[in-house]
Formats: C-alpha cells, sequence, structure tokens
C-alpha cells in the first residue's frame, strides 16, 4: 500500500470515527436521558479530545511522510553527483574529473589514474550494486597523502579508499611513490537505477 493510499485510508477511518462519535452525542442529547444518563457536556469534551487527537495523528503522518519524501529526493540527488556511470569510459572520463582537481588542490602530483574494476561475472541486474575501481599512481609526502584522502572523501562521499601502498625514493626522503585503489558503488545500469529511485521518490 503507498503512502497515499495509507492516508486516505487512515483518514476515512478517523472521520467515521467522528461521525459515529456525533450520531451518539446527537441522539442521547435529544433523547435526554434523566439524571442517571450520562452527561451530555462531559461527552462533548470526550468528543472534542478524540478530535484533536485525530488531528495531531493525521499531522504527524503528514509530517513523516514529508520528511520520507524529503530524504528519498535528497537520495536522487546525492546518486546523481556522487555516482559513476558504469560504462568504462564514462567512468574513467568522470573519475578523471574527480581524482585530479582534488589532487591540484592539496598538491598531490598524480602520473596516472587507470579503471581496476573487477570483472564481473554473470549477467547482472540493471539495479544491483558493483564495484567501480581506479588505481592511482601519485608522488608526495605523507601530509599531502592525508589532505588528499580527506579532501577526496569530502568532495565525494560515496568513495572508499581500500588500499594505499606508499614506497620510499632513494635521495627524496620527504616525497614518496603512492598508489591508491579508491572504490565507488554503481548501478550495474545507470539508467535503470536511476529511474528505479525516482520513481521509489515519487509521492
Amino acid at each position: 500500500m503507498s503512502p497515499a493510499t495509507e492516508r486516505k485510508v487512515l483518514i476515512g477511518l478517523v472521520v467515521g470515527l467522528v461521525v459515529v462519535a456525533l450520531y451518539q452525542f446527537v441522539t442521547r442529547y435529544e433523547g435526554g436521558g434523566g439524571d442517571e444518563g450520562p452527561d451530555p457536556r462531559a461527552e462533548y469534551e470526550e468528543l472534542l479530545t478524540r478530535i484533536s487527537r485525530a488531528e495531531a495523528l493525521i499531522a504527524s503522518e503528514d509530517a513523516l511522510r514529508r520528511r520520507g519524501e524529503e530524504a528519498r529526493r535528497d537520495l536522487v540527488e546525492a546518486a546523481s553527483r556522487h555516482l559513476p556511470d558504469p560504462d568504462p569510459l564514462r567512468f574513467l572520463f568522470w573519475a578523471h574529473r574527480t581524482i585530479y582537481p582534488v589532487a591540484r588542490q592539496v598538491g598531490l602530483h598524480v602520473d596516472w589514474v587507470n579503471d581496476d574494476r573487477p570483472v564481473v561475472l554473470g549477467d547482472p541486474h540493471p539495479r544491483d550494486f558493483q564495484i567501480n575501481r581506479v588505481r592511482i599512481r601519485a608522488a608526495g609526502s605523507l601530509e599531502t597523502l592525508r589532505r588528499f584522502l580527506a579532501a577526496l572523501e569530502e568532495s565525494n562521499p560515496h568513495a572508499a579508499v581500500s588500499q594505499i601502498t606508499v614506497t620510499a625514493q632513494v635521495g627524496d626522503p620527504l616525497n614518496h611513490l603512492i598508489t591508491i585503489v579508491v572504490d565507488w558503488p554503481a548501478w550495474s545500469d545507470r539508467e535503470e537505477g536511476m529511474a528505479y529511485m525516482e520513481e521509489e521518490a515519487s509521492p
């Protein structure tokens, strides 16, 4: 059942309860009841309390639904900005545009960035996630490496560093040869995955 349908059902139940309560109140009030009958004013106050609770419940449900829709829209936006296209050429171009500006920002010299994705066996579902991986060859100090990793995480929070290798250079103790392996999740079919997320984010 969709959120919109659930909301309609909830409102219908609340309205039904209010109608029944009003009917009981009116019939009892018009029928008198004497001193031994229920107090109409007390029943009226109880009815107002029930209506207030129903209104609060509906408002709470609406707020929860809006927060859920906003969270799904934020997820779609983040995925469109931070998750790569699995196509080999587009992925490598995307990785270059992601990594080289960050490296220049912190002063890390990058020699090359290569596609290093693992081989996918079988025929994955278009909405399945797969690993998109690059291997980076760079040179710099440990402090520059630290700043690069921090800046990369800030610019793309979905990046995951799975391997770092640091090799000392003879005659240059402050600069090292550095190999970094970075992974990103991505759908097997980006268009199918994004369409699915946008569909889920729709009210």
